[in-house]
């Protein structure tokens, strides 16, 4: 069973994917759900809940899933490294608090090489080449050449996209522009809470670097989306932040991104915490 239960606000999400299955529940709740699942019985005073467990199929089997025939995985996503120019005080990995680990080469051409034979088995077009966080991936500069000229000798075309925070060394700008088909960009809006939620390694602002790269996707018409990162010392701050990236960009796509339980800007983080686990997505 694919389970997850998550920490939210004074209780738990409970989350089981491949049924399409979430709900909030209390510590109770919880501990149902370990006896239920251990064999035990409810208990006493417990029948309400496990009653509605067992209307909502809880405790079915998870369904398959198809991994070989069509619906077979035609994406490489490949986290290039641990390693990260910023210090976000909601960081979930940690970066830059341990030695930087960064992925073998080996290990990104044969996902790159699985999703292009993928997508020639299913007939598609193309395949994609994701490059994705637990770092800044942009920082794995060799690794992330070499890959990407790797994926573009393949038998298929390759759309090549990356999650980065958009703080590019200017000697890198102008290979990624022309080399990244597709960008989603961390940008938390205003300067003000852009510097305070996402400084630089150093401690420095970096919100003149991210629009910097803003402006370089806007004159190359590339493709990309804004993710906003949300705390509750920074939430009022976010329809001015909303405003700002509408009048200094052409970005399209905006997605908010709630941290629950994370410090304050302005406090120092709490960069141990497994501050992922908390942050829901909408």
């Amino acid at each position: 069973m694919a389970l997850y239960v998550v920490p939210y606000e004074h209780g738990f999400l409970v989350y089981r994917p491949l049924k399409r299955l979430a709900f909030v529940a209390n510590a109770a709740m919880i501990n149902l759900i370990e006896r239920l699942r251990s064999g035990a019985p409810a208990g006493d005073g417990a029948s309400h809940a496990a009653a509605f467990l067992e209307s909502v199929g809880f405790f079915d089997p998870d369904p398959d899933v198809d991994r070989d025939g069509a619906q077979a995985r035609t994406v490489a996503v490949l986290c290039l490294t641990t390693a990260c120019n910023l210090r976000c005080t909601y960081c979930y990995a940690a970066a830059g608090d341990a030695p930087a680990r960064t992925l073998p080469l080996s290990a990104g051409r044969a996902a790159i090489d699985e999703a292009c034979r993928n997508a020639v088995a299913a007939g598609a077009p193309s395949f994609t080449l994701a490059f994705h966080g637990g770092g800044e991936p942009t920082m794995a500069r060799r690794e992330m050449r070499s890959l990407v000229a790797y994926a573009r000798r393949r038998a298929l075309p390759c759309h090549v996209t990356a999650a980065t925070n958009g703080c590019w060394p200017d000697a890198d700008r102008a290979w990624l522009l022309d080399n990244l088909d597709s960008v989603s960009l961390s940008c938390d809006g205003a300067a003000e809470v852009q510097n305070a939620q996402r400084p630089a390694a150093g401690g420095g602002a970096s919100f003149d670097a991210v629009m910097k790269t803003i402006r370089g996707l806007d004159a190359r018409e590339k493709a990309y989306g804004i993710r906003l990162t949300v705390t509750d010392a920074t939430v009022d701050a976010l329809p001015g932040s909303v405003d700002l990236l509408c009048r200094e960009s052409g970005c399209a796509s905006f997605q908010v991104e709630p941290a629950h339980a994370a410090p304050s800007a302005s406090s120092k983080p709490n960069r141990g915490s497994d501050t992922c686990s908390e942050k829901k997505n909408q």
